[in-house]
């Protein structure tokens, strides 16, 4: 028997969210499991397409997922700023190699078909520049995807709404510090904000929602053959530049989430709020 909870992991690239997912979707049959898996699919398609299923994960800002999918918990998972954004890099860097060295995959079929020109663009930068080189270079696609990506997507920021920006998020053009300030209250917007770091007691609070024991392994889409490069202290200093605003989000998250984790289970949890969003 299923879980029978409405339930939406909005996805952040390279948190372990495809992991988390893996662990959470295992409680539901697969016909009540969405397959859309970015906001622009969600757009495109009839309300009819996706409202029947009881579990989906797609990278999707809050505002949205909060009106199309009422009456739904919300969950998301951050990581280790300074580690999401290499990562990224490598991910993106494995991409572009595999551009590089014609490999017959998922993303150089995209390619072949003629969308996803700003996701080869990105792969094909980071296939071409070492890290410091990559994250110094302006490119306003690069620049969507490495800064404060955590901090911008909890603050109201949305993913793009065709295939050529999947993995682009626009919409949030603040100052740091009132990005800050949104992403605090966004936040609160979510029933769980998890940590990668912190995956024991990530899975813990999120087993009082679920009412489901969780089990949830390591998932690593970027080849490690691809992470190759030195971080120098030049490297450095870009990461730590664009993650500013991710690192005091991510310890207020982290902190929120620890003390949720110490709180003894309650007997019932009320239902989500369906009248919450982000402004």
């Amino acid at each position: 028997m299923h879980m029978n909870v409405k339930s939406a992991l909005l996805r952040i690239h390279k948190t372990a969210g495809t992991s988390l997912a893996e662990g959470i979707r295992q409680h539901y049959p697969n016909n009540l499991v969405c397959g859309y898996q970015f906001e622009w699919q969600y757009l495109k398609a009839k309300p009819s397409e996706f409202q029947e299923f009881e579990f989906h994960y797609p990278h999707m800002g809050i505002g949205l997922a909060k009106r199309l999918l009422p009456e739904f918990y919300f969950f998301t998972i951050l990581r280790d700023p300074r580690q999401r954004l290499i990562s990224s890099y490598f991910y993106w860097r494995s991409l572009g190699r595999n551009v590089q060295e014609k490999q017959r995959g998922l993303h150089r079929r995209i390619i072949n078909r003629g969308v996803g020109l700003q996701l080869h663009e990105v792969a094909r930068k980071a296939a071409q520049l070492p890290i410091e080189e990559f994250l110094a270079c302006g490119d306003p696609a690069i620049e969507r995807a490495m800064n404060n990506v955590q901090a911008r997507f909890l603050a109201g920021g949305r993913y793009g709404a065709c295939a050529e920006f999947r993995t682009q998020l626009f919409g949030v053009e603040w100052s740091p510090s009132a990005i800050e300030e949104m992403a605090l209250k966004g936040i609160e917007e979510f029933h769980v904000v998890g940590i990668a770091e912190e995956m024991a007691d990530t899975t813990k609070v999120l087993e009082r929602w679920l009412g489901k024991q969780l089990k949830v392994g390591l998932h690593n889409v970027t080849p490690e053959k691809y992470i190759d490069q030195e971080i120098t202290d030049q490297a450095e200093y870009h990461i730590e530049r664009l993650t500013q605003v991710d690192q005091q989000i991510y310890a207020a998250a982290r902190k929120k989430l620890l003390e949720s984790a110490a709180v003894p289970r309650k007997s019932k949890i009320s239902k989500p709020k369906s009248e919450l969003t982000v402004t």
